[in-house]
């Protein structure tokens, strides 16, 4: 049972960097676009927020699961990077200027 998690985890978890790091990405140019405006609907920032809710709760039920501390370390270090994300979207959309992400990495 562990060992599927296991292998699923580590199998999920460059799939989880890469999107996160598209997403900053993507990020980026809105941010500096819309640098002390508030956005009231911007269709990009509303299609990444509900997949990153949905990967927090996910990840948030993976952990009770979880019997190994360096996949516990790894699903909240997703965890965190995640919700830093969710953070930005709503800083963007308040039209608060915050640094930019950097890419996340292993």
């Amino acid at each position: 049972h562990t060992h599927t998690h296991t292998h699923m985890l580590l199998h999920c978890k460059q799939a989880l960097f890469d999107y996160i790091n598209t997403c900053r990405a993507l990020l980026k140019p809105i941010a500096s676009q819309y640098k002390g405006r508030k956005v009231e609907k911007h269709e990009i920032l509303m299609q990444m927020t509900v997949p990153f809710l949905e990967i927090q709760s996910r990840l948030n039920t993976l952990i009770v699961t979880l019997q190994t501390e360096k996949l516990i370390d790894l699903t909240l270090k997703l965890g965190e990077e995640v919700h830093l994300t969710v953070e930005w979207i709503n800083a963007i959309q308040q039209g608060r200027d915050i640094k930019p992400l950097a890419d996340v990495s292993f």
